[in-house]
């Protein structure tokens, strides 16, 4: 038999009260501006953030390299950009960078003989000791500097997987990808004038001082993930368009002082062409490739506005 219902649970069937609904209310408002507050710091936002302190770290780079110039008269590069062409075993603008602004070279020392019995690499008539990257470079009189740069320890390690896999000096590491930081500096050659990009040294920059990263088949990272630049990369010789200096010297030029043709992009790597800097670094962004050729979304390499268009970080240095 039903029991008749009480009028205290009559009462509580009838629904919410008003000021039940005013809380619900405002709560959910609540909830919309925490949303509205927390979302622009969601995964885009951590994805900007990265990309900044990949730019923040390329800019301190940049400006101990202006230190450089102001002492030297010349932008790092302990070898000219001819004996890096030149010597046998492959050695990169970056390694090249890392030497200048924080030494490692044993001065007068036998080749394959370190004085200190320290790690050492010997290239091509030259003791590289690893221990002593970091104290800095020497100078003319015998003395030695400072170095000029001082990376954390998770910022100069070495990488395997270039095209030159014995190679075991350290590299400047981009820290939101784990890969190697690019460094081109523009060959100091008399020779004008000349196009901005050629592999080798008849050009202002030279390509195949970044090709031991860029035609990396399987480049690791220091998060111990593998990119495969050679086919990906448009910096890559390997690219299914076989552009790769092309690609590279639309990066290179200032577009408003040189004489490009909208809608060819091969018009970007004349004599009279004029590049934006006389030394520039390079990191690949979130998706770990240099010039990503997926990232161009059909467009072709002249429709690029900038750099900024795709998620890798450039810096020129100088003029």
């Amino acid at each position: 038999m039903n029991r008749p219902l009480s009028q205290s649970t009559a009462h509580r069937q009838r629904g919410f009260t008003l000021a039940e609904l005013v809380s619900v209310l405002v709560l959910v408002v609540v909830a919309i501006i925490f949303i509205g507050i927390v979302w622009p710091f969601g995964p885009s936002a951590h994805r900007n953030e990265r990309l900044i302190r990949s730019r923040i770290e390329l800019t301190s780079i940049a400006d101990a390299c202006e230190s450089y110039y102001l002492t030297y008269g010349a932008y790092p590069g302990y070898f000219s950009e001819e004996e890096l062409s030149s010597m046998s075993d492959s050695f990169t603008g970056t390694e090249n960078l890392v030497l200048s602004l924080m030494g490692g070279v044993v001065p007068g020392s036998t080749p394959g003989w370190s004085p200190d019995g320290a790690p050492q690499r010997f290239i091509d008539g030259f003791n590289i000791s690893f221990d002593q990257i970091g104290d800095g470079p020497d100078r003319p009189d015998g003395k030695r500097y400072g170095p000029f740069y001082s990376p954390t320890d998770r910022e100069l390690v070495p990488i395997k997987g270039t095209t030159n896999f014995d190679n075991d000096m350290p590299e400047l590491i981009d820290h939101c990808s784990g890969l190697p930081i690019l460094y081109m500096r523009a060959s100091r050659n008399a020779t004008t004038p000349k196009p901005p990009v050629t592999d080798g040294t008849t050009g202002v920059f030279n390509r195949l001082t970044i090709a031991d990263y860029v035609e990396a088949k399987s480049l690791q990272s220091t998060r111990g993930k593998a990119f495969d630049q050679m086919s990906q990369s448009a910096f890559s010789s390997y690219n299914p368009a076989g552009n790769a200096v092309d690609n590279l010297a639309w990066w290179a030029i200032n577009r408003k002082l040189s004489k490009v043709t909208p809608g060819d992009p091969t018009s970007a790597n004349n004599n009279d062409d004029v590049t934006r800097g006389a030394a520039v670094l390079f990191a690949p962004g979130i998706d770990g490739i240099y010039a990503n050729l997926a990232a161009r979304h059909g467009k072709a390499i002249d429709e690029f506005k900038s750099v900024d268009e795709s998620d890798d970080v450039m810096v020129f240095i100088g003029n």
